[in-house]
């Protein structure tokens, strides 16, 4: 289905593990996509009203938090704009459910529309959300077997229901307009993500890599336009030594197609990390720098960008960048339990190096006290029974502690690693 590539959601952080399961779900299918919190980092609604962001193809307000802010936004994007409520007591499933019927309404006809949700189906019923989001992944060395094997399993299984499925559109449509792009992206997705489980063991990939890029060309028979077929391409490249060196003209490829600047900065950062992997530290810098230019509430640029400058004894800059990190946390640190996991490394990192670079004696602790707080909330996390938390709402309960653990192991050991000049993933 052409022109329907992009989406963005603007929530409050009471409503961010909702947004973490609906962002996911239309990542996993090929959808490039922004979160957004008013006020995150200090960046204001206007940052929407931008002529290079207006793009989009859906717009969602959870709990019209983005009327509450600028009462005239909806008016900038038109049918594209829709509210979505969070009603008590209902399951991240219905909630995806309530908005494939409203996207459905605004976009899609009614075939397109019962085929997204048997692809919704898929990826609830397989708790797709867990292996999807990033974190689990980065943290899946430590964590421990079992998380690791559902992850696999669920990804395997979600593989063989899509080529199920696959089949029966194919049958029913031929080559006709019937999404079968974003099914293939989907299936595409999971073998991606079952070869880096691979990578975690050392074992060989499960699905070869060179027939893989050459199965994510079949994308574009559906639709020339799906530029997030060269982000997937430059990540499956990634996992090969010997196509590794094509990940980065995937990368500028997709950024060059990409029609939303607040979506490129994802593009960016990702070439950024790879040309950090690379041992191209300029480069890496400027890619850093214009992921935030894109989109300055991407904190994963700016604490990339804080050890960009770090590695090049920039203290000016190291600490402006960190400033801004820590007042974001100060704003938000009050709902942490609700926050999505990687920001408490990221607050915890941030406080531990500007006490490296700010004390001024060994009695001055302002940010090593406030550093160690975060590190014992989320050393205790799986103690708190609040089924509301973030960590809780995405992992069974057999797999918290482990989780809690590799997380606070990894914000020590990688913080010290960076201030060595060594690994910042």
């Amino acid at each position: 289905m052409k022109g329907f590539r992009n989406i963005c959601f603007i929530h409050s952080q009471n409503d961010s593990y909702e947004v973490c399961y609906l962002k996911q779900f239309f990542k996993w299918i090929g959808f490039s996509y922004l979160t957004y919190t008013p006020g995150s980092v200090g960046i204001g609604m206007d940052i929407l009203r931008k002529p290079e962001n207006q793009g989009f193809d859906i717009v969602v307000s959870l709990n019209q938090v983005a009327q509450r802010k600028d009462p005239t936004i909806a008016d900038v994007f038109g049918n594209k704009f829709l509210d979505l409520d969070v009603l008590n007591g209902q399951s991240e499933e219905e909630l995806l459910e309530q908005l494939i019927d409203k996207i459905g309404g605004a976009v899609l006809g009614e075939y397109s529309q019962n085929l997204l949700k048997q692809l919704a189906n898929i990826y609830t019923t397989n708790r797709l959300v867990v292996g999807l989001y990033e974190y689990t992944i980065i943290l899946m060395e430590t964590v421990g077997e079992s998380l690791f094997e559902k992850v696999r399993k669920s990804m395997q299984d979600a593989i063989s229901q899509l080529e199920d499925l696959l089949g029966q559109v194919q049958q029913e449509n031929g080559n006709g307009n019937s999404m079968i792009e974003y099914l293939l992206y989907a299936k595409f997705s999971c073998q991606r993500r079952i070869n880096e489980l691979w990578q975690i063991k050392r074992w060989m990939p499960e699905y070869p890599i060179s027939k893989m890029l050459e199965d994510l060309e079949e994308i574009y028979q559906y639709d020339r336009g799906f530029y997030r077929v060269e982000f997937l391409k430059a990540k499956v490249a990634e996992q090969g030594l010997m196509y590794n060196v094509y990940a980065k003209s995937y990368y500028h490829k997709g950024i060059n197609a990409c029609e939303v600047e607040l979506c490129r900065s994802y593009l960016f950062y990702q070439l950024g990390k790879w040309l950090d992997n690379n041992k191209q530290i300029y480069t890496s810098g400027q890619a850093y720098y214009r992921a935030y230019e894109c989109n300055p509430t991407n904190i994963k640029a700016i604490f990339k960008l804080v050890v960009d400058a770090m590695q090049k004894k920039r203290k000016g800059l190291e600490r402006q960048y960190l400033k801004l990190l820590i007042e974001n946390w100060e704003a938000t640190k009050e709902m942490k339990s609700n926050l999505p996991l990687m920001e408490l490394e990221y607050a915890y990192k941030a406080y531990m190096l500007l006490d490296d670079l700010d004390r001024t004696s060994m009695q001055d602790k302002r940010y090593y006290s406030e550093a160690e707080e975060i590190l014992k909330f989320t050393r205790e996390l799986y103690l708190k029974e609040d089924k509301n938390y973030f960590i809780r709402r995405l992992y069974e309960e057999e797999d918290i502690k482990g989780v809690c653990t590799a997380i606070a192991s990894r914000m020590d050991i990688n913080c010290r690693e960076i201030k060595g000049g060594g690994a910042t993933e």
